[in-house]
């Protein structure tokens, strides 16, 4: 019965013991020197890989034995050289699928994170329509655009938080004339939003 809530919400093939989970925290820290807690959880709930309590046993004892510091002031976790070593030596323990998994959800979302502190875009209800609102870095590059849907201006918002420089790239070249200056947007398939 302890089993079944251990593991509640875990996809198959995910780690089935406290060990498993604290391999796969410390291979990720590996990968990823420093992250949030937030960070750590929400890439392991996208594949549901782990339950959160799971987790938040994992990350404590990680940190009573010496393989992850708890940095306070930045609320966040970093592996120490113990951990960096558990992982090395521990991880083909764990199918190849779900460490990758893993690592690449929280490498996505700590890009994430790292776009939305350069760029702003807002959208606001207005005039029988949207206005969404855009900032590349600052003053760098600031402009709205309207739209008759809200879907719409969705849209155009994942666009440019997904490839703000190509689009700052684009106007440039636009209001430059040297459009050889462009090259190719980011893949669909690296969309971070």
């Amino acid at each position: 019965m302890d089993r079944e809530i251990f593991a509640a919400g875990v996809a198959p093939g995910g780690p089935a013991t406290l060990t498993e989970v604290k391999i796969l925290c410390c291979h990720m820290l590996a990968e990823t020197p420093e992250m949030s807690f937030e960070v750590i959880h929400e890439a392991l709930r996208e594949h549901r890989l782990v339950n959160y309590f799971e987790l938040i046993s994992a990350l404590s004892q990680l940190c009573d034995t010496g393989h992850l510091t708890l940095l306070i002031d930045l609320e966040s976790y970093r592996i120490t050289d113990i951990g960096r070593a558990a992982a090395q030596e521990l991880s083909s323990h764990l199918p190849y699928a779900v460490l990758e998994k893993a690592v690449t959800a929280a490498q996505k979302i700590l890009k994430r994170q790292k776009r939305l502190q350069e760029v702003v875009a807002d959208i606001r209800a207005e005039n029988a329509g949207y206005v969404l609102t855009m900032s590349l870095e600052g003053e760098l590059m600031s402009f709205s655009v309207f739209t008759p849907t809200q879907d719409e201006c969705e849209r155009l918002r994942r666009r440019f938080l997904n490839d703000p420089v190509y689009i700052y790239k684009c106007v440039m070249a636009l209001l430059s004339g040297r459009r050889d200056i462009l090259g190719e947007p980011i893949p669909s398939g690296e969309d971070l939003f």
